[in-house]
């Protein structure tokens, strides 16, 4: 019978196998680099959750009736979408490090990723604004939702978008968009 001991995560690596994969002083920068940045991210997030279950924000805008009421709502689920994807983006950081993926490249991904998770928060909370302004509860879980699977859901819209909008008359362009679709389609599974 299996224990939990068992299923410890080993990386790959035997046991005593302690050392950094990562020799190279200036990659171990960079990792710290991202590390720093995600964790600031997810820091001030959890900070301006705090700020709007304040009020701070109406409060500076003068805000009052309804439109406070929406806009808190709307915070709630916006600032909880850079926690969502501020999160996602910490784990799949810390896996990567871990396994020795970690590199350079997708540096950008790195810090694009939570904001691309705020702005979909904002659509959802703009979409589902009925739910999002009825509860508190509801705006920061939907917000946290569409943040932490923002990275799904962006891949899962560029696929929609393709058989949505790439149908053409032109058969030989409808041939190169849909080998685009699918070269974009790959690429976005080797992540």
């Amino acid at each position: 019978m299996n224990n939990k001991k068992d299923e410890l995560p080993n990386d790959g690596r035997e046991k005593g196998s302690y050392e950094s994969r990562y020799k190279n002083k200036e990659c171990q920068k960079k990792i710290k680099r991202d590390a720093l940045y995600i964790s600031i991210l997810l820091a001030l997030s959890m900070i301006l959750i705090f700020l709007n279950f304040l009020n701070f924000f109406e409060n500076i805008l003068g805000l009052s009736g309804d439109k406070s009421i929406i806009f808190h709502k709307v915070v709630y689920c916006v600032t909880s979408g850079l926690l969502g994807g501020s999160t996602f983006g910490m784990k799949y950081f810390y896996r990567v490090v871990a396994r020795g993926f970690w590199n350079e490249d997708r540096v950008y991904w790195r810090i694009f990723s939570p904001w691309i998770a705020v702005a979909l928060s904002i659509v959802m909370a703009a979409i589902m604004i009925k739910d999002v302004s009825s509860s508190s509860a509801l705006a920061i879980t939907i917000g946290f939702l569409t943040g932490y699977f923002s990275d799904e859901a962006v891949s899962k819209m560029y696929d929609v978008a393709c058989i949505l909008f790439l149908k053409s008359n032109d058969s030989e362009n409808a041939k190169g968009d849909e080998i685009d679709c699918k070269i974009q389609k790959e690429q976005e599974q080797d992540k």
